[in-house]
């Protein structure tokens, strides 16, 4: 079964992820992740409809994102392989170059030993498949501190130092 954790806790995942097979109506989507491709086709309906997210592959580049985009309350990047990080670049050019303020939620191929390198990197909830809960706490706190600076601590460790 799927969890969700999202600020370091587990909760009910209420949001489908809509494969672009699927035959939906656009105006009666609630809850949903659509994918890009129907984002852009549909992206003013989509809007005005509060309950829409998107989901994007990792390996779409940043600068091929509609400014639209960057207005939806949860942005889904899907990992197509625990191994394929053009993910965690994504997440942190959201972040960091839309100022974007919403959930940005990881799906797909990635392992709970990542956690702690997607928070940093700006994700802010995960969808993962039967993981052990008391592993999830360990993961996403598995370093005290860390020397880079990234989206979760913008200044390294030297410039913290007191």
């Amino acid at each position: 079964m799927q969890k969700l954790i999202k600020n370091g806790d587990i909760t009910e995942n209420y949001w489908d992820i809509i494969s672009d097979e699927q035959a939906i109506e656009i105006a009666q989507l609630k809850n949903a992740l659509v994918p890009l491709d129907l984002w852009i086709k549909n992206e003013a309906q989509l809007l005005n409809n509060g309950k829409v997210g998107i989901w994007v592959p990792g390996d779409t580049a940043f600068d091929s994102l509609p400014e639209s985009v960057f207005q939806a309350a949860i942005i889904a990047i899907s990992f197509p392989a625990f191994a394929d990080g053009r993910g965690f670049s994504l997440a942190r050019q959201i972040r960091e170059h839309k100022d974007f303020s919403g959930d940005i939620r990881a799906i797909g191929a990635f392992v709970p030993d990542q956690l702690y390198y997607l928070t940093r990197c700006g994700f802010s909830s995960f969808v993962l498949d039967d993981v052990d809960d008391s592993s999830i706490n360990e993961c996403l706190n598995a370093f005290s501190n860390s020397y880079q600076a990234a989206v979760d601590e913008p200044r390294p460790l030297f410039r913290r130092r007191n």
